[in-house]
């Protein structure tokens, strides 16, 4: 039991200190569940307000709603691992939208959930993601 607390407080160090925007959203009810602090930079919304969001939704574009709808049906196909999402649309806090190539895995996080992380990118859309680099970008710490 004490190992487990050891490995959720490892993960949890690692996903809050990861310099790429991350989420754990629940995957039935579509709401956030964590967020990190690159997150919080790069979309300009505090966690209390990412907490208090009814679904993902709310980040995306209304252009791509049945889009990520159909995606999350697809990726329930593959319970574990790493499903890469392409480039989408997101909304940030200030109505600016930002470009992000997202990748979306697999987890429990007290239920069924997805952790999402998303690079920002400056390359052109593409509707089949082509593999690419991860584009890294470094947030100073709260």
């Amino acid at each position: 039991m004490h190992a487990l607390g050891r490995n959720d407080e490892r993960f949890r160090g690692l996903f809050d200190d990861h310099p790429v925007p991350m989420y754990i959203f629940d995957r039935e009810m579509l709401r956030f569940l964590a967020v990190n602090a690159a997150a919080i930079q790069q979309y300009g919304y505090t966690e209390s307000e990412f907490l208090s969001m009814t679904t993902v939704r709310a980040i995306r574009t209304s252009s791509e709603a049945a889009r990520l709808e159909s995606h999350l049906q697809r990726s329930d196909l593959v319970p574990r691992g790493r499903t890469m999402a392409g480039v989408w649309h997101h909304r940030r806090k200030d109505g600016s939208t930002i470009r992000a190539d997202i990748s979306y895995h697999a987890l429990n996080f007290s239920r069924a959930a997805r952790r999402s992380s998303g690079s920002p990118t400056t390359s052109p859309s593409r509707s089949t993601p082509k593999p690419r680099r991860s584009v890294r970008t470094r947030c100073s710490k709260r």
